[in-house]
């Protein structure tokens, strides 16, 4: 395996100024992408808006900093592929050969995970759970809804499904590296249930329902990672 792994030792300067550039790499990506969400915020900001109907600022900035809330969710989001390759190139020289054929297949999935999860959050969650608060309004209680706090609440969402989701790229590529098996993430189930309960709770609005919306997914995907982590941490077929 060592004799795979470049020869090559760069310096500590030299590794900060590939990371520095990356980083600009990815700065790029996220900047471009929102200046195309800003000109399809108020279409987004639309479609975001159904499950509560209208949409209200009340400071002179609101509107625009809301678009601009939008267009760097967008940036952020689209740039994703960009971040976890860029992410990926830069521990690559210190990967075997064989490590490094993961790069597409992680990013790819890493990607589709992403993309599943934050529409699993605006499709599936965000309709049941405005459905389930603005029950509890009331005759002399009625809903006004600040499009800040409520980008806020959806992004907040959001993000914290595409997150989560990432979790069996994440133990695969763990499993690569022998840091994870199968049997140890068995052993943990029970500590596992407790994380993910504090993740929930971290990750989104502080409410039972996203919480539990949240945490059952988790769960089910914690499972997936421990099928996940006894297939990718099979030893490769030996030579005939």
């Amino acid at each position: 395996m060592d004799e795979e792994r470049d020869e090559k030792v760069m310096p500590l300067l030299d590794h900060l100024e590939e990371l520095r550039w990356r980083i600009i790499v990815c700065l790029i990506s996220v900047a471009v992408f929102a200046i195309v969400g800003w000109f399809l915020s108020p279409y987004l900001i639309r479609i975001l808006a159904r499950p509560v109907g209208a949409l209200y600022f009340f400071t002179v900035t609101g509107a625009f900093l809301a678009r601009l809330k939008v267009a760097i969710a967008v940036g952020v989001a689209a740039s994703t592929p960009v971040i976890l390759y860029q992410a990926w190139a830069f521990v690559v020289p210190a990967l075997s050969k064989r490590e490094r054929g993961y790069a597409l297949p992680a990013v790819v999935s890493a990607t589709l995970l992403f993309v599943v999860g934050v529409g699993f959050a605006l499709f599936g969650i965000l309709p049941l759970a405005v459905r389930f608060f603005l029950r509890f309004g009331a005759e002399s209680l009625e809903e006004l809804i600040s499009v800040d706090r409520y980008l806020s609440f959806v992004l907040q969402l959001s993000i914290g499904f595409g997150v989560v989701f990432e979790l069996p790229v994440i133990v695969l590529f763990l499993s690569k590296l022998g840091i994870v098996t199968a049997d140890g993430l068995r052993e943990k189930r029970r500590a596992a249930v407790v994380a993910i309960a504090l993740m929930a709770a971290m990750l989104t609005p502080p409410d039972v329902v996203t919480m539990a919306a949240l945490g059952i997914p988790l769960l089910i995907l914690y499972e997936v990672s421990i099928w996940v982590a006894r297939v990718a941490g099979r030893p490769p077929p030996g030579p005939d």
